[in-house]
């Protein structure tokens, strides 16, 4: 479950960072530029999958024998009596079924300063800060099967050759406890030790972004631009005792590099953009839950862990229409994709537990509408030059990535 929520989720949330270098044009010298950026999402409650096909947010877990007698050893030697004694007792033994159902609702608010040092060298620095709030809802879809369990014993047993272990695990599973949610929440804080399930909200500050961009060209109607810099990990990282908590960052530096340019046509009124960003995640050093298998990662293990997340490519393709000065509209294309995160420590099956299913892709449709001021304002009709961003997006293909609609609202001045 912790990979399942931790992993989908923190994938919406650093795709909810401030926006790339083509939105932030390079300023006049000096020129400053303050912004204030609003990003909030739908609920996030599915996702595509290692298949590309999206999956609802939810786990289906039953605590049959085959999953209990791998809790330790002295299960796993217990079950497999119960395997030898009746092999359709072990086939038909179950404490029940159970469904975890999440979703989630995300904000991030960002302010970003700017700076003009030539005409065409330009600094920005983001701060973005996070509301999140996680609902897990644990239901329960199947009973017990312990009538049935006891009587595919006393079938097998053969009571007249004195069938003493049958007749001993038929009296076992007569008096076995119901796994009841009560009983559920238990084994998952006494027994595997996290912190109780349920719903969790949390704010805080994201990861810090610096970024540095160079204009190349002076061009009338094209233009080239180059940037780079620095993501820094000050946002919360996942806590490994909390199955359905989210971060606000990842925990370890970024370095990227973007490049993009573009073209208008008929007198500035179409425009076509595209640019190409790359980010290189350092390596670091964390605390995981060391679980051995990624399609029940649930263990009170755990382990220090060097981290390789996946380095990220992103490519975006814009076609603008602009019939006013005051007034463009934009219809943006995303391709977004990660490596598979590596893992290295003592724990060779967790290694390679934690990293099933990283690779990432999305496919992202953005539609967005500018208005500014800026040319009113040298016209002397307008009290200061700014401009205003609504825009809409939609993952609309991917793999392990959450199907997510995003709404975006910047306020942006210059001085």
């Amino acid at each position: 479950m912790q990979s399942f929520l931790g992993k989908m989720f923190i994938l919406a949330l650093l795709s909810s960072k401030a926006f790339g270098a083509y939105y932030y044009a390079t300023l006049p010298a000096g020129v400053r530029a303050f912004a204030y950026h609003y990003t909030s999402t739908t609920d996030i409650n599915s996702s595509y999958n290692d298949q590309k096909q999206n999956d609802p947010h939810f786990i289906q877990q039953s605590f049959d024998a085959k999953t209990l007698e791998g809790v330790n050893l002295a299960t796993n030697a217990l079950f497999n009596e119960l395997k030898k004694t009746s092999p359709e007792a072990y086939k038909n033994f179950s404490f029940g079924a159970y469904e975890a159902k999440a979703n989630a609702n995300i904000s991030v608010q960002t302010t970003a300063l700017g700076y003009g040092f030539t005409n065409h060298f330009t600094s920005y620095v983001t701060f973005p800060y996070y509301r999140a709030k996680v609902n897990l809802d644990v239901n329960r879809t199947a009973n017990n099967q312990h009538e049935t369990v006891s009587g595919n014993l006393h079938t097998t047993n053969d009571y007249g050759n004195g069938d003493q272990l049958g007749q001993l695990w038929e009296e076992v599973i007569k008096k076995l406890p119901d796994a009841s949610p009560g009983v559920v929440q238990s084994v998952i804080v006494n027994h595997y030790q996290y912190e109780p399930l349920g719903s969790w909200s949390g704010q805080g500050p994201g990861d810090l972004e610096w970024m540095n961009m160079y204009r190349l060209t002076d061009w009338k109607d094209s233009g080239l631009l180059v940037s780079g810099g620095l993501v820094l990990p000050t946002g919360r990282e996942d806590n490994p005792d909390m199955i359905q908590d989210v971060a606000f960052g990842d925990g370890q530096l970024d370095v990227f590099a973007e490049f993009g340019g573009g073209k208008s046509f008929f007198k500035r009124l179409y425009h076509i953009d595209s640019y190409a960003r790359y980010t290189y995640q350092a390596p670091s050093s964390k605390i995981k839950r060391a679980y051995t298998s990624a399609d029940f990662p649930l263990t009170r293990e755990k382990e220090t862990f060097d981290e390789k997340l996946g380095n990220k490519f992103l490519f975006g393709f814009i076609n603008s229409y602009t019939p006013y000065s005051w007034l463009g509209v934009s219809l943006e294309y995303q391709f977004n994709y990660k490596e598979a995160d590596q893992y290295s420590s003592k724990n060779i099956l967790a290694n390679s537990a934690l990293a099933a299913n990283t690779q990432t892709n999305s496919q992202v449709l953005k539609l967005m509408f500018e208005l500014s001021s800026v040319d009113l304002y040298f016209k002397n009709k307008f009290f200061m030059p700014m401009k205003v961003y609504l825009s809409a997006q939609d993952t609309i293909h991917g793999k392990n990535t959450p199907d997510v609609t995003r709404y975006d609202f910047e306020l942006r001045f210059f001085f």
